[in-house]
């Protein structure tokens, strides 16, 4: 083979294994999930929203279990990701935040609500509280969250003795 032949060879060679890497990149980019997309988050990563109540929470799997006699308070930070440049400056984050959680009897409850805060830590958003309307087996909460660009989200729940807050998922 002479001296051209080869180079012009090596030139596709090199052409193709360009393309294949173009190829490979611009697949696994497509194909990669989004990290903004829908995040699931185990009460036993929150905390007590008082440092005096934490030893009235035993953990249980992922859920936290009220073990005092009286209606204490359970925290969840949501992790909220920037929107960079996608949206206009101002933007509100708008998600719905589903919190399971399980009520032991029907004289007991767990209510919730969600809040968003901007990046000076002012409030702008409350869902209000909601109730859990069965009892026994687990159920869900539906709140509404909007958070301002570069903001915060929380989950506060007040749960009854023997109360269970498990997860939540936005």
């Amino acid at each position: 083979m002479n001296k051209n032949a080869m180079s012009a060879k090596l030139k596709i060679s090199k052409v193709l294994r360009s393309l294949l890497v173009v190829s490979l990149v611009s697949t696994s980019l497509v194909a990669a999930p989004h990290l903004s997309e829908a995040r699931t988050f185990p009460a036993r990563g929150g905390s007590a929203a008082f440092v005096s109540e934490a030893a009235c929470w035993r953990p249980f799997g992922p859920a936290m279990t009220n073990t005092c006699d009286a209606a204490r308070d359970w925290y969840l930070p949501l992790t909220i990701d920037p929107v960079n440049s996608q949206f206009p400056p101002g933007f509100m984050y708008n998600s719905t935040v589903t919190v399971r959680a399980q009520r032991a009897t029907p004289n007991s409850n767990v209510s919730c609500l969600a809040q968003g805060y901007d990046v000076s830590r002012n409030w702008v958003f409350s869902s209000g509280w909601t109730f859990l309307l069965t009892f026994g087996a687990p159920a869900s909460i539906n709140l509404s969250l909007l958070v301002p660009d570069e903001g915060s989200g929380m989950v506060d729940c007040n749960v009854d003795p023997n109360g269970q807050v498990i997860e939540a998922s936005w």
